[in-house]
């Protein structure tokens, strides 16, 4: 495959970055705000309950919670500008169960079908956990007029990929929008909360691994279709790494 030489220029004596280096530093930007929206949404929302809940000190899970998500906040900068320093192996059920807490899931809203044993996936769980908490804010948007509010999760071991199939019982997604549902700033509701970045992102992050996502309209309701590869053990070589 071809790659465009990046043009670089120097002003007094300094390297002066590319037009396709700016475009890039600007999506890894934006991708990180609109990342960094969904774990402090959640800290300063916890925050405000603990304050109006007078009287009452924190529980020791409140605080796991709200420090959890801090740490989410940390791990999102450091994947923006590659501060990695160990093999992804992210536990795809785990990620799964915490993302569709972060979206504001309950159990009563869950039907779950996990697959036991899965081996680790080629993703950090913080990227995983991203992928997961964008698709199911979507579909949270998507119910939100509904009477009902029911969400499938489903994992399962194919070969050498782990899939993942997300589905709720929304309006679904019109046939218009099912071709640029990824693209960046489609909006798959009219909901302004959304700026039409998460799915956009939720691609991106898989693709860097190697994984994919699709989107189907069941005529009530939309579903998700996610594969991740297997993570490799050390020195075997991985493919579809790169950006």
């Amino acid at each position: 495959m071809s790659r465009t030489v990046p043009d670089v220029r120097r002003v007094g004596g300094r390297r002066q970055p590319s037009q396709s280096e700016l475009a890039a530093l600007g999506e890894a930007a934006v991708e990180a705000i609109h990342e960094l929206n969904n774990p402090l949404t959640v800290i300063a929302g916890l925050a405000r309950l603990l304050v109006e809940r007078r009287g009452k000190p924190p529980t020791r899970a409140e605080l796991r919670y709200i420090a959890s998500h801090a740490s989410r906040a940390c791990q999102i900068i450091d994947q923006t500008f590659g501060h990695r320093h160990a093999r992804p192996g992210g536990d795809i059920n785990r990620a799964l169960m915490r993302a569709a807490r972060a979206a504001g899931f309950t159990r009563e809203h869950l039907d779950v079908n996990l697959s036991s044993g899965l081996p680790p996936a080629a993703a950090f769980p913080d990227e995983l956990e991203s992928v997961f908490v964008n698709v199911l804010l979507n579909a949270r948007r998507a119910m939100k007029a509904s009477p009902r509010q029911r969400v499938s999760l489903q994992t399962s071991l194919r070969q050498d990929k782990i899939s993942v199939t997300i589905a709720d019982v929304g309006p679904g997604i019109p046939r218009g929008q099912l071709r640029r549902i990824f693209e960046p700033f489609c909006r798959a509701t009219r909901d302004v909360e959304s700026h039409g970045l998460g799915l956009f992102i939720a691609r991106r992050i898989l693709q860097r691994r190697g994984g994919t996502i699709q989107a189907a309209s069941r005529g009530r309701g939309a579903v998700f279709s996610i594969e991740v590869p297997v993570a490799r053990r050390a020195g075997t070589r991985a493919t579809g790494q790169g950006r």
